[in-house]
Parts: structure tokens; sequence; C-alpha cells
């Protein structure tokens, strides 16, 4: 059993009696002990659930400036797509939200989305058209549903501002996620106002221990509920307060992010790697699954000269029917999966495995694509593993060659036949000529 579904069955007293349900145990993460409700894995499967049963999420992340706001919207981004790769994420500044409409037009298609606004404190201060403020607030929220689409995709929208108050009403409604890396004065008192004071004793908590965290650069939480431990800030948390519109929670969140999600594209540097390296790399982990998530991976980003020409043309044909026909993919997809007999549990989100891709690569590197360090015979089998599936591939071009042509002859026997039958005159028809 995961620590989530271990804290919620705790907090449940599922199978506990009640005194022992509100015990949660540390758990260790980045290499840190944390309480369990302090782990933001809880969150992220939350707003992952959300996200893929109501297609559009938003998440209002409020701070004053220098508090962490980009660095928290940018980790929910990363563990969000690295859960679900498939998900597209995209960082947009006050300029952009103005030409928003348009963007959108420029987004990958059949990709999920996640949107990140740095900060949009104040944006419609100067739009005084309110069909203008109405226009891109309603292509945010219709956001989910793709022109020229036959599928909806998942919709994040992530806005930083520096109080929830400088957002549009309309936007802060939607907003079912808040969360806040610091609290100031002004807003302690609206947040206490719109909640009728219900959470003033964890507000006061939390306004506490983040005045602490940015003032002395450390600051005290609980690790059980008679253990407290001090942390120093960025070593490798922040502490952050979330409220979901019907509770308060308090997580540790670290920085987390890639290249894929980063404003800063070029944040995280890259080693030179040839293709063969890759290809290595990728077989390494996952063996021939390894190559086909590579194809794929090399797909979502637009390249499709890893397949066959044929399979191009089937993947293009593919998207048209799917574009045509009202079909749920995802029983088309588990349809599929009952045809192919894949007998593993299906993944509801997809778990990262802890890898270290510069040190693998550096050791493949060294040894010249030899993945278990020095053996020639194991060097050998990997170059006749490349060979077997170049050849594989050749004759599985062969094979369906041959079965076009037998269908080409067996769609013209029928043919021939067909015009013997109709121009060979029968007995009978002989004799009525002749009457």
């Amino acid at each position: 059993m995961n620590s989530e579904q271990l804290i919620r069955d705790r907090l449940a007293g599922k199978g506990l009696h009640k005194k022992k349900a509100q015990y949660l145990g540390p758990i260790v993460y980045d290499g840190e002990p944390i309480a369990q409700y302090h782990n933001p894995n809880i969150f992220i499967e939350d707003i992952l659930g959300e996200n893929d049963t109501k297609q559009f999420t938003s998440i209002i992340v409020s701070g004053s400036p220098g508090t962490g706001k980009t660095t928290l919207m940018t980790f929910i981004a990363h563990e969000c797509h690295t859960r679900n790769p498939n998900y597209f994420v995209l960082h947009l500044g006050k300029k952009e939200l103005l030409k928003f409409d348009s963007i959108m037009r420029t987004l990958p298609k059949g990709r999920d989305i996640i949107l990140v606004f740095d900060d949009v404190s104040n944006v419609f201060k100067h739009i005084h058209d309110p069909d203008a403020r109405t226009k891109i607030l309603t292509t945010l929220t219709e956001a989910r549903h793709p022109e020229f689409e036959g599928t909806d995709r998942r919709v994040m929208v992530l806005a930083g501002v520096h109080y929830i108050f400088s957002m549009e009403k309309m936007w802060r409604s939607q907003g079912s996620w808040k969360f806040y890396t610091d609290l100031s004065n002004e807003e302690i008192q609206n947040f206490n106002h719109s909640t009728k004071s219900r959470f003033k004793h964890q507000v006061d908590l939390f306004a506490t221990i983040t005045l602490q965290q940015f003032r002395k650069k450390i600051f005290t939480v609980s690790l059980t509920n008679k253990q407290k431990r001090t942390y120093n800030i960025n070593k490798p948390f922040r502490f952050v307060m979330v409220y979901d519109n019907s509770k308060i929670r308090f997580f540790l969140v670290p920085d987390h992010s890639c290249n894929l999600c980063s404003k800063d594209k070029n944040k995280h540097s890259k080693i030179k790697a040839t293709p063969r390296d890759i290809i290595r790399l990728a077989k390494k982990y996952y063996k021939l699954d390894g190559i086909a998530g590579l194809k794929i991976a090399l797909t979502l980003q637009g390249i499709t000269h890893q397949y066959r020409n044929n399979l191009v043309y089937a993947i293009n044909t593919d998207l048209e029917i799917l574009s045509t026909f009202d079909v749920d993919p995802e029983a088309l997809a588990l349809e599929m999966r009952k045809d192919a007999q894949i007998s593993d549990k299906r993944l509801n989100a997809i778990s990262k495995k802890r890898l270290d891709f510069v040190k693998d690569l550096e050791d493949i590197q060294k040894n010249e694509g030899n993945v278990t360090f020095g053996s020639e015979a194991i060097k050998h089998k990997i170059r006749e593993d490349e060979q077997l599936e170049i050849l594989a591939d050749q004759v599985e071009d062969e094979a369906n060659e041959i079965i076009n042509e037998m269908e080409e002859l067996r769609q013209d026997g029928s043919k021939e036949k067909d015009d013997d039958e109709i121009s060979e005159p029968t007995e009978k028809d002989e004799q009525e000529d002749l009457l």
C-alpha cells in the first residue's frame, strides 16, 4: 500500500482504533524525513485525478514576490507531466495572455496542456472592454475543446498572483485549488473573511512559520504528533499551504523541474550524446520496450522518420478516423489492450523510475556502448540484437508487400471470374437467340 493511501485510510480510521487513526509516521522524501501528511505526492495525485475527471483544473498560486510561486507551479507541472507524458507544458506571461486566442491555435494537436502563467496580477486592469476580458477567460475554460479535433483534451491552468483579489473574479471563482507561499496581513484578513474564520488557527500558524522561513532561512514543522523537525529553506523544501475549497493542508515542496517544463528551457544543461548513445540508453532501461518508447517520444515531438512510410500513412489515417467518429478513446484503448492480450495491470498514473541518466550515459560512452562494462560477449550480443531488429523490420516489410500482392491477385482473380460469368453465354442463352 502506498503512503498516500495509508494516510487516507488512517485519517478515515480504516482498520484502526479511532485514537490511533491520527498517528502518521514519517517517510523519506528527496532524502529527508518528512511527516506523511506533508508528502506533496498527495496533492499531485488529487490534482491529476480531478483533471482526468473534469478535464479542466484551475490552480491559483498566491504569494509575495520572491517566495517561490514560479518554483511551486513548475514543480506541479513537472510532477504531472512525468506521470503522464502526454501533458505539454507552456509558460506564459501577461503579454501572451492578451493574445491568448492566437497562441492556443499553435498548441500541438493530440496533447493535454498545462498552462503556467507566471504573473497575472491585475492583468485585466487596463483592458476596459468587458467583451475582451470575457473572451480571454472563455478561451481559457474552453481550451479543452481544440479546433478540428474529434476528442477533448485535459487542460490544467496554473496562475501566479501577488494576492488572490488581484485576479479577475470570474477567473478567481474557477480556481478549485489555491496555494499560498506566504500570507500578508491583508491576505490573512481576506482569507478569514471568505472562509468565515473556520481556519483562523491554521492560517496564523502558517503565517508564523513562513515568516521564520524567509527571515531566518529555517523553519520548524511536525514530523510526527510528538516530534518536530527543522529544515533549511530550499534544502530541499519550502513550506506551502493548500486550500481546496473544503479544507486546509500543509506540504513540503522541493524544486523539481526539467527542460520540458521549466520556464528557462536551458535551465538544466544538456550533455552531448550521439543518437546511438540514446538508443543504447533506452534499451538499457527497458530493452525492446525502451526502443518502442523512444519511437513514441519522437512522435510526440512531431518526428516520424523512425517509422516505415506505410505506418506514418496509417497514423495520419487513424487520426482522421478518430476525428470522424464519436468513440470513447479510453474504451478503444482498452479494447486494443484486450486484443493484444496484455496481462499487466492497467496504469492509472505513470510512476517515474529513479534513474541517473548522466552517470549511465557516461558509463556507456566510456565503455563504447557496452552497458555491462567490459564484456566483449555482451558487446557482441548488443550489435547482434540491433542487426536482428533491422532484419525483423525488413522481414515485416516484405511480408506486408507479399500480403498486399496476394490481395491484389485475389481481387484480380475475382474480377476475371465475374467477367467470365458475364461474357460466356449459357446453352439456354444460345437457344433463346436461335428462337
